[in-house]
């Protein structure tokens, strides 16, 4: 037999058979009737469940199909961070030889991986391939390559090589020179990660620099601290001394991971100068996209790696950017790339001028969109150039982006939309005469059409209905403990499979849920933190940590508490820094992006007391000081819409704020990107709305813990609910058409199914919501009736009617219409903390 599982769980398989359903309706299969459905004796069943032997893949995949269960379920879990390659693989029911089969490697390369974690030099995609065919992470991959033991005697190998290699290069005296590719040292190294030592000596020799100037550093510390006359200097001298003998010793020991690591992910040199490309042109996930066909040829596109770079359809115009590993796969292995391949140009850096304003890292703005997506491209540099020539020569140039669009770049203006014609259509990018390329003008965005615009605004303006559905689904997650498939849950929750997709991909980043299987969930780690004292804070921490590493922004959690703006949760770092509170937050609400958001959702009267006692001082020449000015400015901002603090603060950031309200408690969610990057501040806000969902999420399920949730059962009476000032200006920007014709009313309140409308009294302070179909079963066909939502106004509610206009005639109905149709699902239900979003 096979090696079997060395993790095979022989309880999981006994307490699987036995809770097995069986056709006449007695739980359980006999140890025969499981050895029959797989092919194998019963001796066989119960040797496997009393642990003394173990099966191989293919009997646990038979086990696994037989009793509907994913492989991972027979295994062992509990010390997953542990496995190797070889356990995964086992885990996923899968051989050597199925392996090799389908990834079409030969069986020596693909065992020399799985035993000592070397990578295939020619396949640049296997990584992505394996963790695909695994059903894992690229990091768990990872992870799972760093515990096999071949590769930790490795990296104490090439601990000690190196170690050998400073002694004689790194200490020599003189002028530095580096080692040979012939050096026995470099052969060994290049032996260890089956590379050619010529391929390797660069490398090394950048690393083996980098010590060097360190010891130079040590050595002059070491004269000055036994040599110097002055005894205030020989004491500060061995201070420093001491500190950098430690950084050496610690640079000595991360060159042979640095080594391992750039040797597993390291890429050619072609994929490389994509990677520089999509750098500079800020191609990140809160930045821009590249269109493939401008940045590079389609042999070197499809060498991409997916977990460095990810690649999507606007249209029949593909387009790539960095994601989070691939930001950090640059800043970890830029200078070695540089080493191997110093004639491809290095990432640009962004440097700071003579004024301490950072510089800019590229020349003109060359961005254009894509009708019908609001996404920003962006050229590359070196197709920029070619262009700028040609349109000197001929006064336009032209390049296609796909079959049916062109990208011109000349004197028209922007915005064409393709249409069908003999030729592509073109999207032009304005440009100045071809004599002063330098002032390119890129094309205005594509601001999309009103629908568009009110598509977009509705999906910010629903930031809180998503974190309830997303409750929903954590509910029944946490229901099905041994794991939920996406039937189960698309069947009991009645939300299509293509919109539960991306919610759940939401909850196993946030920890909420973790896919054992494919397609099989089971309760995260974010539930056991929610659960413990003071678990809320653990998890919006993680939550803004993931969201700064993702935007690349310092993001800030706030909250609105006894008349003050009070920063709660702030994840902040070395490329992402905090503002610097210059003036404290309580005092500023009226300059920065967090104190507006949460002023923009405050009743008119309490933001009225606020900014009574809080002088609205002047920070920046930018600050808004005129209180009438500010007020009439947070008004006309639109529901959902995020804040911005441009230069309001301070002068080097800029801020951006999204609401993050439930019920009473009024919040916000908040990013600060440096004044250089204020270009990326619009799509990083529009990516914080989505990121404010799970923290509206964290939040519901601190207040309301799973399994309590008193949901409306269907056919109850409509209850009683109250409703706070918040959601009366909610209900006032929806229905704001009152009905004045007394037919209408007429009509409208005797016939409920004409649509969604809302009735209030001004003799009575409860209001009437009426958003549900008639029921011909409850009154008739002949008479049908929709019974309404009740909803009381809180104490210290609005009076006035929601046209903005006092009722002047006592005991008047009036009915107010709305201007768009309302859903059928409308989040408007009795029992409702807050119906919408505060804003």
């Amino acid at each position: 037999m096979a090696r079997g599982l060395s993790d095979f769980d022989p309880g999981a398989l006994q307490r699987l058979r036995w809770g097995f359903p069986t056709a006449t309706g007695n739980p359980g299969l006999t140890a025969a009737e499981l050895a029959r459905l797989v092919g194998a004796s019963k001796a066989q069943i119960v040797a496997y469940e009393n642990g003394r032997t173990v099966p191989d893949p293919k009997r646990v995949a038979e086990l696994a199909r037989v009793l509907n269960v994913p492989p991972t379920r027979l295994m062992r879990t509990w010390n997953r961070d542990h496995w190797a390659v070889a356990d995964l693989r086992r885990a996923a029911a899968l051989t050597a030889a199925t392996v090799t089969q389908t990834l079409g490697v030969s069986a020596k390369a693909y065992r020399k991986f799985e035993q000592q974690g070397i990578v295939p030099a020619q396949r640049h995609t296997f990584l992505d391939d394996l963790a695909d065919l695994f059903a894992v992470s690229y990091s768990t991959l990872d992870r799972a390559v760093d515990n096999i033991p071949a590769v930790t005697d490795r990296k104490d190998q090439a601990t000690e090589l190196v170690r050998n290699l400073a002694e004689t290069y790194v200490r020599q005296d003189g002028q530095w020179r580096q080692p040979p590719a012939q050096d026995p040292f470099v052969v060994a190294l290049a032996g260890l990660y089956g590379r050619t030592p010529h391929r390797l000596q660069p490398i090394l020799g950048h690393l083996l620099s980098e010590l060097r100037q360190r010891a130079v550093l040590i050595q002059r510390e070491h004269v000055v601290a036994k040599y110097d006359t002055d005894p205030a200097r020989q004491h500060r001298a061995r201070g420093v001394l001491a500190q950098h003998r430690h950084r050496y010793g610690k640079e000595m020991t991360q060159v042979a991971a640095r080594l391992e690591a750039f040797h597993r992910t390291g890429q050619p040199s072609d994929v490389w100068q994509a990677l520089v490309d999509l750098t500079d042109l800020s191609a990140n996930p809160a930045g821009t996209w590249v269109p493939l066909t401008l940045l590079a040829t389609h042999d070197t596109t499809q060498l991409l790696p997916r977990f460095l770079v990810r690649q999507e359809p606007f249209g029949d115009i593909a387009a790539a950017q960095l994601t989070t590993q691939g930001n950090h796969h640059l800043r970890a292995f830029r200078d070695l790339y540089t080493a191997l391949y110093p004639t491809v140009r290095p990432p640009r850096t962004n440097s700071t001028s003579r004024t301490g304003t950072p510089a800019r890292t590229q020349g003109p703005d060359h961005h254009f969109t894509l009708p019908g997506f609001t996404e920003r491209f962006a050229v590359p540099q070196r197709v920029m150039s070619q262009l700028q020539k040609d349109a000197d020569l001929r006064g336009t140039a032209e390049v296609p982006l796909s079959d049916t669009v062109m990208l011109t770049l000349g004197p028209a203006n922007t915005g064409s939309v393709p249409r069908p014609r003999s030729r592509p259509a073109q999207i032009t990018v304005p440009a100045p005469v071809p004599t002063d390329w330098s002032k390119l003008v890129p094309g205005r965005p594509h601001t999309g059409t009103a629908a568009e615009q009110g598509a977009e605004l509705g999906s910010q303006r629903d930031t809180l209905l998503q974190a309830r559905v997303a409750y929903t689904v954590v509910e029944i997650i946490d229901r099905h403990a041994v794991g939920a498939e996406v039937s189960t849950i698309a069947q009991e929750t009645g939300i299509a499979t293509a919109r539960l997709t991306p919610i759940l991909a939401m909850l196993c980043e946030e920890d909420f849920a973790v896919e054992v299987a494919e397609g099989v969930y089971t309760p995260g780690p974010a539930l056991d933190r929610l659960a413990a004292p003071g678990g809320v804070d653990l998890q919006l921490r993680h939550t803004l940590s993931l969201a700064c590493d993702i935007l690349g922004a310092a993001v800030y959690f706030s909250r609105y508490v006894d008349g003050e703006v009070k920063i709660l949760q702030m994840a902040d770092g070395p490329l992402a820094p905090a503002v610097h509170e210059w003036v404290d937050f309580k005092a500023a609400a009226h300059a920065s992006a967090v104190g507006k958001c949460l002023l923009t959702q405050l009743p008119p009267d309490l933001r009225a007391d606020h900014l009574s006692r809080h002088r609205t001082a002047r920070l920046t020449r930018r600050t808004i000081t005129n209180r009438r000015h500010l007020i009439d400015t947070l008004e006309r901002l639109a529901p959902g819409q995020p804040v911005y603090d441009i230069r309001e603060y301070a002068n080097k950031v800029v801020c951006g704020a999204v609401a993050a309200s439930t019920g009473n408690e009024i919040g916000s969610l908040a990013l600060s990107l440096p004044l250089a990057n204020a270009h990326r501040l619009k799509a990083a806000s529009a990516a914080l709305t989505h990121k404010a969902v799970p923290v509206l999420l964290a939040l519901l399920i601190s207040q309301t813990p799973l399994g309590h949730h008193a949901g409306l059962q269907a056919g109850t009476e409509p209850t009683r609910s109250t409703i706070t000032p918040a959601a009366l200006r909610r209900l006032r920007a929806t229905f704001r058409t009152a009905l004045t014709n007394a037919q209408d009313i007429k009509d409208t309140a005797l016939n409920p199914a004409v649509g969604p409308h809302l009735a209030t009294d001004s003799t009575s302070t409860s209001l009437y919501l009426f958003d549900a179909p008639a029921d011909p079963l409850r009154a008739g066909a002949a008479n049908p009736l929709a019974l309404p939502h009740t909803y009381t106004v809180s104490a210290g509610g609005c009076t006035q009617a929601f046209t903005g206009e006092q009722h002047d005639v006592h005991g008047r109905l009036t009915i107010y219409r709305a201007n768009t149709p309302t859903p059928s699902n409308h989040p408007l239900k009795p029992g409702a903390r807050e119906p919408w979003p505060c804003h």
